[in-house]
């Protein structure tokens, strides 16, 4: 069944989005799930090397960031007071859930020893409480398991009205961003390693490539639908090969945004998707609880993995039942995190600005 989608609405919630949240969300726990569960030497290498690119659901987040904040920006600047509702928004959507996290795996860390002899100093907390710690050295990657990137998120968020109000909707002026960007970082950080304690700088270009394919739509009236499908098929066959060639450092970063974007681009500017799936939308809804709530519950579920590879079952096989098994514990606890903690918030955040107006 094809669904027709009208991308060039104003303020519409675009489905296929919260199908690639989904995507990126299952994709990142099953990354993590084969990291921490040390099930690597044990599955047949294709697996291994497929699911071991899921760190890669990050990129396609922050990709997807950018052409949100980009396809919602207008419902902002018809308001009074743009910039402090835009802020207000992010803060309710975010903050609640990260703060909720925090407090959590300070608890988590104290009984299972797993931070720094399971006690945080008060200088860290009061880091992570402030969305600060992508800048400053040694506290990177918060006390949140895979915190870091709400923190990087935040840093553009802050800085996404400027970007905006210099950019003016022009293309020729957001592409020599991105590859000047591209370029300071090459320069100046050592191209071996991914993470130097600049995190946030690397990832910026990353941000606006989905600036760039949003506003892309709003420029070009139509594009032949076979450049559409070229492009989708380089996007696809392109992650194919960065999922096999397995190299890690920044031109393949980079290149991985190139064809995370270009799939984004290619489904997007074609309008439907084959077959709806109602299951990965949902899950792109709840993809936020999803990507904090699940590195604690795999860590919790090692004893568990470990007796399920005890078995005489292949490496493939156990591998599969203890996604199974992740995944039916880490959805149920999202669900109850979404609809209890964000949802209530993100409502909360409306009337407030409701009120404000």
């Amino acid at each position: 069944m094809k669904v027709k989608i009208n991308l060039r609405n104003q303020g519409i919630r675009l489905r296929y989005l919260d199908e690639l949240r989904g995507f990126a969300a299952l994709y990142v726990v099953l990354y993590h799930l084969l990291k921490m569960s040390n099930a690597s030497t044990k599955i047949s290498i294709w697996i291994e090397k497929l699911i071991g690119y899921g760190g890669s659901g990050v990129t396609i987040f922050f990709v997807l960031s950018g052409f949100s904040m980009a396809l919602t920006w207008p419902k902002y600047i018809s308001s009074s007071s743009p910039i402090k509702n835009f802020y207000i928004a992010r803060i309710f959507r975010i903050v609640p859930l990260f703060y909720f996290w925090i407090i959590i795996s300070l608890a988590r860390d104290y009984i299972f020893k797993s931070g720094d002899l399971g006690v945080h100093q008060a200088k860290e907390i009061l880091i992570n409480f402030l969305f600060i710690f992508n800048l400053i050295k040694d506290y990177q990657y918060s006390v949140v398991w895979a915190g870091w990137t709400i923190g990087v998120e935040m840093i553009f968020y802050l800085i996404f009205p400027e970007i905006k109000k210099y950019l003016h909707n022009s293309l020729k002026k957001l592409l020599l961003l991105i590859f000047f960007n591209i370029a300071i970082v090459i320069i100046f950080v050592n191209k071996n390693e991914l993470f130097t304690g600049v995190e946030f700088f690397i990832f910026i270009p990353t941000f606006l490539s989905g600036m760039f394919i949003y506003i892309f739509f709003r420029k070009i009236k139509k594009i032949n639908n076979k450049i559409s499908k070229i492009t989708l098929a380089i996007g696809i066959l392109g992650v194919i090969y960065l999922i096999y060639s397995r190299k890690e450092n920044l031109y393949f970063y980079y290149l991985s945004v190139f064809f995370y974007s270009a799939i984004i681009y290619g489904i997007s500017e074609r309008g439907y998707i084959f077959k709806e799936i109602n299951a990965l939308k949902f899950t792109g809804k709840i993809s936020y609880s999803i990507y904090l709530n699940h590195p604690s519950i795999i860590y919790i579920l090692r004893p568990v993995y470990s007796e399920i590879e005890k078995s005489n079952l292949t490496g493939d096989v156990v591998f599969a039942i203890c996604s199974l098994l992740t995944m039916a514990i880490v959805i149920p606890i999202s669900c109850l995190t979404y609809y209890f903690i964000e949802k209530p918030f993100i409502h909360m955040g409306k009337n407030y600005i409701n009120k404000l107006s």
